[in-house]
């Protein structure tokens, strides 16, 4: 008898640990206003603004859309909230996505790396900020002061940002209120082509072009998109030659395959090696101000005794010419 006992009180204390477990299972849920609504999920439209190959993101982004079959092609941040965000702390950051990776499928179809959702409640409505490439790493922002994205410049980043500060929210049916970011280029890019005129030597190569006198390291505001450069203009940045394939100075000209993309302004310094000899501190004016999402042509002229550049607009958006001579 007493064996029997025994037993239902063991009976007793597991059920009442059923009963623990249950009630502890039932208040995992905290705040519902803020909780995913796993009905509602959050889906991408991007594209990039004209003023304005790879299974990876790298280098220069073309066209209106991102290249398709590619992974993170941008980053993504999200706040919460009744109206747009003046609270950028982390702590106010929507369901983890801080830095959140996009990847772009078949037909430049844009994916969450986390598939992610509207909050339960349609009155907290969603504000999303974006970001390309990812960066180095990121500033913290707090109240009233904006996140920063910071990076170090090798002149192949083509840095981009957009963002959607409508608001939206659950409730709304129609796909075209899903986030829709318009990004825009926060540099110039540069190419180059290569000139002779008759007083120069005929088979000539260019071996090496530098962006001499370049500040490599930014800062993108994530808020509004300011861009800013910090440190000393005393930094160079390689321009990538195709040895062999484009880097012969002909009468005819050849243009080059690559670009380098560097802080927007009126005027640059290059320094040029071809046979051994360098030509240092050639500066390239462009007419219009060196833009951010303008690309320049710039036609490097070869003469005996100097190197005359000029420049156009290609690509991301037209513009103005400029050029130099070099002797």
């Amino acid at each position: 008898m007493k064996m029997k006992q025994q037993r239902k009180g063991i009976v007793a204390l597991a059920i009442l640990g059923l009963v623990g477990c249950s009630k502890s299972a039932q208040e995992i849920p905290t705040d519902p206003i803020l909780t995913p609504d796993l009905s509602a999920p959050i889906e991408l439209n991007a594209g990039i603004h004209v003023h304005t190959h790879v299974k990876a993101l790298t280098g220069p982004v073309t066209g209106a859309t991102f290249p398709e079959s590619t992974d993170d092609v941008f980053r993504l941040r999200t706040y919460a909230g009744a109206s747009a965000p003046t609270d950028w702390s982390d702590g106010a950051i929507y369901d983890g996505m801080n830095d959140l990776q996009v990847n772009s499928g078949s037909s430049s179809v844009l994916t969450l790396s986390t598939p992610k959702y509207y909050p339960s409640d349609a009155s907290k409505k969603l504000y999303f900020y974006a970001w390309s490439p990812a960066a180095s790493s990121i500033t913290a922002g707090g109240s009233g002061s904006a996140p920063v994205a910071n990076y170090t410049l090798t002149g192949q980043e083509d840095i981009l940002w957009a963002k959607d500060d409508r608001g939206i929210a659950k409730d709304v049916p129609s796909q075209s209120s899903q986030p829709s970011l318009n990004f825009t280029h926060k540099l110039k890019q540069v190419k180059f082509k290569l000139v002779k005129d008759a007083s120069f030597e005929e088979g000539q190569t260019v071996s090496s072009i530098k962006i001499t006198q370049v500040k490599t390291s930014a800062k993108l505001n994530l808020s509004d998109g300011t861009l800013t450069f910090d440190g000393q203009a005393d930094q160079e940045l390689d321009y990538p030659i195709d040895t062999g394939t484009d880097d012969a100075i002909t009468a005819e000209g050849t243009e080059m395959h690559s670009c380098v993309m560097f802080e927007p302004g009126a005027t640059f310094t290059i320094s040029i090696t071809v046979g051994g000899v360098e030509y240092r501190d050639v500066t390239v004016s462009l007419g219009d101000g060196g833009v951010a999402g303008n690309s320049y042509l710039v036609t490097l002229t070869f003469k005996r005794n100097d190197i005359v550049p000029t420049a156009s607009i290609t690509d991301w958006v037209p513009g103005t010419e400029a050029g130099v001579d070099i002797m």
